[in-house]
Order: C-alpha cells, then structure tokens, then sequence
C-alpha cells in the first residue's frame, strides 16, 4: 500500500531443519496491548533489542513484544506446533498444539506465563522410539493422578492438525456460538489407495477416516459402471500409532459357492434350461430364447447380493 513500508523486527525463528511450517504463527495483539504470536520447534535463537538471548533450540513457543519489538519475553514454552491463538473476554489465552504421529493426541493448552508442556524435537526420534519420554511418561494427556510435575498438562485432547482459531465475542455470529472457542482442523493425511489385481487396500489415520474414503470412492466407481456390491470389505486392521487400512476384494467372476447356488436355484424352477459351471462363469442353455429370459429374471430376483453380468445369447 503507498506510503506504508514493510519493517523487520525480529529475527532469528525457526533456526533448525525440521518439519516444514513448524515455525511461525498466531500473530494477535493482546489486551494489554502487546503482539503476541506463536513459533513451532523449529526454534529460537536470537538476540533481543535489548541485547538479551533467548535460546530455544528444539522446542515451540509462546512470545510477546511491543509493537516495535522491544521487550520480548517467552510466555509459554514446551510447545510442539502450536497455531494461531485467541484471548476470552477475561484475557485468558489459548491455543491448539499438534501431536507427534505417534500414538499421542492434539492438545489444547492455555497458554500460562512460565509454563512448560514438556515437548522437546528429540522426542520425535527418540532411540527409545515411540516419542520417547513424551509417552511413556504421557506428557500429552490431560491432568491425572501421578502425572509428572515438571510440566503443565493440556486441558484437553482435540480432533486432527488444529490450525485456525478464534474466539466469539458475540458480536457477529448467532447467539449459540457466543462466548465459544471456533477452532479449525488442516491436517495432512496418509490417506491413500493401493491398486493390485482383484484388491483395493485403503490407508488413512481413523476408521472414520476410511469411511470418508469410501464416499468419494464409491460413486467415481459407479460413474465408470462399475457394480459396487462386487467389493468384498475386509476387516479395519491397525498398522501403526493410529493409522488402520482396510483391504477390499474385488470380487470377479462367479465363485464356486455362489455358481453351486445359480445350478441348484435353475434346478429347483423345473424351467427348461440345462446349468453348468464352466470356470468362474455359469453357462446355461435352453431350447428357446424366452427360457433363457426367464432364467435370467428368476436369477436376478433371486440373486441380490453380487452383480452377475449376463452374456450375449447364442442360438
């Protein structure tokens, strides 16, 4: 914009090669009218106007300055990926940290002077595996009894990837929303699908998750004439921390079972046709083209759980 210059005032976030976006966020003013914003464990390392260092090398963070800023101080530390942030009428502050992928939860934190939740990066490949002390000491788990004392637990566990994060005045949206937290979810996702012959795998982080899978899945099969009641839903299976993935065969041709029940089915009518299993197929014959009509009506009536496809009529 004229007349407007872009002025640089601090530097020295996000310092150390880690996970892409992990670094700063959440610009707010505060109510005492100071910026308050966020940096992930990218980490700090800087030197202040007034000549102080601060030094956090592998850990994320709350921070607040002057609106030059002068003054910055560390608010709340611990911190793995926190977002944007948000105060309630009574100034208190708030935010959504992201977990590890490793069996641990989102959290959401108020964000207290002083404070430490605990998250350090070499929790994210720590030897002992699975996050290290940050499970099997259960950093990320909201207040229980002979948690460690060392940290200021969550006061909850949220829903996947919290970004996006405001808080209702009510002044503007409807009186049911008033006084709430709206916090949104942007996550990344290991959603995928594997193609091998006769057997689709899907891949995601929830069950719920695979179930969304299918509703885009299924009507693109669909538009392609592809009969979904051929699909044949394996158990959901869990692979690792919370990802599942479900195999789902691809049922082609007739089964022996099923063809056993096509014979047996055109046996019991009495029609005039003659049944035989050929392979993964059923060939059935009769002395005029109006049987084999017949048959085929009987069998679709009968026949409702996979989609048999009908070959042409040979005379």
């Amino acid at each position: 914009m004229a007349g407007y210059q872009a002025e640089e005032l601090l530097r020295g976030f996000g310092v150390r090669f880690s996970f892409t976006g992990h670094d700063l966020h959440g610009l707010k003013f505060g109510p005492d009218g100071r910026l308050y914003f966020s940096c992930g464990d990218r980490g700090t390392h800087l030197v202040t106007k007034e000549g102080r260092v601060i030094d956090l090398p592998d850990e994320g963070a709350v921070f607040r300055c002057e609106p030059d800023g002068s003054n910055l101080e560390v608010v709340h530390h611990g911190l793995r990926n926190p977002q944007e942030l948000a105060f309630n009428e009574y100034g208190d502050l708030f935010t959504g940290d992201n977990d590890s992928d490793q069996g641990d939860r989102e959290r959401w934190v108020q964000v207290i002077e002083g404070a430490d939740s605990g998250w350090r990066v070499g929790h994210q490949h720590a030897p002992l595996g699975n996050a290290g002390m940050w499970n099997l000491e259960r950093l990320w788990v909201p207040p229980f009894e002979g948690q460690a004392a060392y940290v200021l637990p969550p006061l909850a566990n949220i829903g996947d990837g919290p970004s996006g994060l405001v808080y209702d005045y009510g002044t503007g949206l409807d009186a049911s929303l008033r006084h709430r937290f709206l916090l949104a979810y942007f996550k990344g996702t290991s959603a995928k699908i594997e193609l091998a012959e006769k057997l689709l795998t899907l891949y995601g982080d929830s069950d719920f998750q695979l179930e969304q899978i299918k509703t885009i899945l299924l009507p693109e099969m669909t538009k392609k004439n592809v009969d979904v009641r051929c699909l044949d839903y394996g158990d959901v299976q869990k692979i690792s921390g919370n990802k599942v993935k479900q195999e789902v065969k691809v049922r082609v041709g007739v089964e022996q079972e099923l063809a056993k029940k096509i014979v047996k089915l055109l046996k019991d009518s009495k029609m005039k046709v003659q049944a035989a299993i050929q392979g993964d197929a059923v060939r059935v014959s009769g002395a005029k083209r109006d049987v084999l009509q017949e048959a085929i009506a009987l069998v679709k009536k009968q026949i409702t759980d996979f989609p048999l496809q009908y070959g042409n009529f040979r005379d």
